[in-house]
């Protein structure tokens, strides 16, 4: 138990790291605005819900799913969409107000209920923490010997914990640095994040209609 959850812990921390995703752009927004409370709960309700999911892929129920043939297509599907929602709404919206400090805080249980709702529907989740923990049990450091529950709770334990690590080290650093920047860098900086998003989430769609043809086309030569 004591291996898995180490590794949950540092799979999670290492993978959390890049911050296109729709979960990292929130905190980052968030944090930007002073609302430290709200990008906290953000990442708790996250973590919550990618716990599960990891949870999950290491008992071996996203293994069999992504043996459905309709499964991964529409995993990449719903994927695509949510970034290209959240990326639409950081285009949009200012980020900081003139006075971030005295910007009333949101309640934090909106936080919690966003970073658990939109984790929870993002299926691509299933298929990441499937190939990680392919990964693990592939090279022998990840032993899954049936799925015993103390194993999967560790793992999953493990999970949560290097997630909430590396989203306070990323709001504690935001908040260091967030003075130093002018409103106008601050809303440039969401507005850029939220492009990224949309072209991450259009990338995604043209591999989903691109990837078939690719094939289709390599069979029929």
């Amino acid at each position: 138990m004591i291996v898995a959850l180490v590794l949950g812990f540092v799979a999670a921390f290492v993978t959390s790291i890049p911050v296109a995703g729709p979960i990292a752009v929130l905190v980052l927004q968030a944090t930007l605005e002073g609302n430290r409370r709200k990008s906290v709960a953000i990442a708790l309700g996250s973590a919550i819900a990618e716990t599960i999911y990891a949870g999950l892929a290491f008992a071996g129920v996203t293994t069999m799913l992504t043996r459905v043939p309709l499964f991964l297509p529409v995993v990449r599907a719903i994927g695509a969409v949510i970034l290209v929602i959240i990326g639409v709404h950081f285009i949009r919206k200012n980020a900081s107000p003139a006075n971030a400090e005295a910007k009333k805080e949101e309640p934090a249980e909106r936080g919690w209920w966003m970073g658990a709702t939109i984790s929870a529907l993002n299926p691509t989740l299933f298929v990441s923490w499937t190939v990680i923990v392919a990964f693990l049990e592939g090279t022998g450091w990840l032993r899954h010997d049936g799925g015993t529950v103390l194993a999967i709770l560790g793992f999953s334990l493990g999970v949560g914990a290097g997630i909430v690590a590396w989203y306070a080290v990323l709001i504690a650093g935001v908040l260091r640095f967030r003075k130093l920047l002018a409103k106008r860098s601050i809303d440039r900086g969401v507005h850029v994040l939220g492009y990224v998003l949309v072209v991450i989430g259009i990338a995604m769609a043209i591999f989903m209609v691109a990837l078939p043809l690719v094939r289709n086309a390599s069979h029929a030569g």
